[in-house]
């Protein structure tokens, strides 16, 4: 690669990262909505995807957003821990 080409962000990265944020939103809403409790899971799932493809295609640095993806994985992670959680307190033990 040249020095003076411009690396371009992986859009997979970019668009994991946004849907990890949208599970903050959909986190603190799905709590009182069941509908948006269950797709807060198909969400999570999704952004857990996305950021792990973000990451597979910024492996070898020809494109930007490894750090996003990293990032998405992280909240992703931790609100499909979060989901499973609840779900567990809400189905399971009642």
């Amino acid at each position: 690669m040249m020095d003076n080409e411009v690396k371009k962000f992986s859009i997979t990265s970019i668009i994991g990262f946004i849907n990890s944020l949208f599970n903050i939103v959909l986190f603190y809403v799905g709590q009182r909505n069941e509908i948006v409790f269950r797709l807060l899971l198909l969400l999570s799932i999704s952004s857990l995807v996305l950021n792990i493809l973000g990451m597979c295609y910024t492996v070898d640095y020809k494109k930007k957003g490894r750090g996003l993806a990293i990032a998405g994985l992280v909240l992703s992670i931790i609100f499909l821990i979060f989901y499973l959680a609840i779900y567990a307190a809400r189905y399971i033990i009642d």
